[in-house]
């Protein structure tokens, strides 16, 4: 529901919607009467909004809390404990997950998913492999400061992760070689998620 124009706005020499015009003091004592109102009508309408924003986010913050018995538990957090119970019982290869990497129930579905394998740099060769690649970027950088380049050139030497799974996958590379030159295959573990009916 709009709010009605009182005095100070139908007393300005202008319709409402179109650009003022002021000829006069009279016209500019008006307009700043007309400013005030409209800024007094804004500051009341916003009052009103903001009390009733927190009056809806307290009995929202009532209305998420469940209680069971004696029992009064924060409904986000008694979500997250039921979530991770799921995940720890879907992690335990239960016998409806034999063969299946979806498992549909009336409300929703748990589904298995794998996160990808991984390829790491670590243990003792990864100080030398570390060691190896700043020698290299240190040489790269003389090379551009000698030349004046090194304020527009932006350097990251590191292991090619991505080229090393490659390597592996068209069996260039074994994973028993890895660990000689500081790395180590990692093989993804599975990840569960729980889709719930009516969740977007």
């Amino acid at each position: 529901m709009a709010t009605k124009a009182t005095k100070p706005l139908l007393s300005l020499p202008v319709k409402l919607g179109e650009a003022p015009s002021l000829q006069s003091r009279a016209d500019l004592e008006k307009a700043i009467e007309a400013l005030a109102w409209l800024s007094a009508t804004r500051r009341a309408v916003h009052a009103k909004r903001d009390a009733a924003v927190l009056r809806a986010g307290k009995r929202a913050v009532e209305e998420l809390r469940l209680k069971v018995g004696r029992t009064v538990t924060d409904v986000e957090a008694f979500e997250a404990v039921l979530r991770a119970a799921v995940e720890d019982y879907t992690r335990t290869a239960p016998p409806e997950f034999e063969g299946v990497r979806t498992l549909r129930l009336a409300h929703g579905s748990v589904l298995l998913r794998k996160n990808g394998d991984r390829v790491e740099v670590v243990g003792e060769k990864a100080a030398y492999v570390a060691g190896v690649t700043d020698k290299i970027k240190a040489g790269v950088e003389t090379l551009l400061r000698t030349l004046g380049l090194l304020p527009f050139v932006r350097l990251k030497v590191e292991p090619d992760i991505d080229a090393i799974k490659a390597a592996l996958g068209r069996d260039e590379l074994t994973r028993e070689q890895l660990p000689a030159a500081g790395f180590q295959y990692v093989v993804g573990s599975d990840r569960v998620e729980i889709e719930l009916k009516g969740e977007e």
